[in-house]
């Protein structure tokens, strides 16, 4: 259960994301200084928890191997904020979200068997809920930028290959120690790839450094760690279906802080993601009293 939890956190963490970022863009910050000041503050806040706690010596073939899985949370925030630039946040999360389904699947290639049934019944739940929640059925977003929608399909799979390889690799190395080498990754594509000016053009002075700061603890640091934290004691199927608890928490974040209207069938989506994510856990909890009593 605690588990459970620490995948369910990471989850809403990364679900206030897009309602920072949506702020951090009216007043006037470019994407690359928005990721970049993310990227650079949780990478620093993780290697300064590192310091403090247990650390297991590394071989560079460990190390190698924790960067290449922190390069995925480069490339799902990538993709992910510039769709957000193209196409409505609505439409945005909903194609983010597909990374459910995509967990489910990679799970079974690599394992080799078919999805479970309450998986699958999860799913339906999940894709569901994300269509109501996300308000395609009220037309919102009927005129989709075709890059857009290709981003957001992009960032659904990078997240669910970021998932599935967190409960993968190197998971006997402490969480935290693990979290920040994933960092590194993160960091030095982000400084490759879109060379972000923040380091000395003014704007962390000009306000960036809050938002960076937020997006650095809710989307570079606590994510990782807590995943980190239960996906190796998870089932990595589960673990795609908890990651859904991130769109509840970006709608409800968006109508607190941005205003925005919820309706009726959006609640009823959100309502759906919720049952989504607890039918595989109390169906896994029913079968062992089951086995138990027999």
């Amino acid at each position: 259960m605690k588990a459970i939890l620490f995948v369910l956190a990471g989850s809403c963490s990364y679900g206030i994301l897009s309602t920072i970022v949506k702020i951090s863009y009216s007043k006037g910050f470019g994407v690359e200084n928005v990721i970049g000041s993310q990227m650079l503050i949780g990478a620093v806040l993780l290697w300064v928890l590192n310091l403090f706690c247990k650390r297991n010596r590394l071989t560079w073939k460990q190390k190698m191997k924790l960067i290449a899985v922190g390069c995925f949370t480069f490339s799902t925030s990538v993709l992910y904020y510039n769709a957000l630039k193209t196409i409505p946040a609505s439409i945005a999360i909903v194609l983010l979200f597909q990374f459910t389904w995509m967990g489910i699947l990679l799970e079974s290639i690599f394992a080799k068997k078919r999805p479970s049934a309450r998986y699958v019944v999860s799913a339906l739940f999940l894709l569901g809920g994300t269509v109501l929640a996300g308000a395609l059925l009220e037309g919102k977003g009927l005129q989709l930028d075709p890059k857009g929608i290709a981003l957001g399909l992009l960032a659904a799979l990078s997240f669910a290959l970021f998932i599935f390889s967190s409960g993968k690799v190197e998971v006997s190395v402490p969480p935290i120690q693990r979290s920040a080498y994933m960092s590194i990754g993160a960091v030095v594509l982000t400084f490759i790839v879109l060379q972000p000016t923040f380091v000395f053009d003014g704007d962390l002075g000009e306000g960036l450094w809050l938002w960076g700061s937020m997006l650095g603890l809710f989307g570079a640091c606590l994510p990782p760690l807590l995943f980190a934290l239960g996906m190796p004691k998870v089932d990595p199927g589960i673990g795609s279906i908890l990651g859904a608890a991130e769109l509840p928490t970006a709608v409800i974040c968006s109508g607190i802080f941005l205003h925005e209207s919820i309706s009726s069938l959006q609640w009823t989506g959100l309502i759906l993601i919720f049952v989504g994510i607890a039918y595989p856990q109390f169906k896994g909890v029913t079968k062992t009293k089951i086995r138990q009593q027999m």
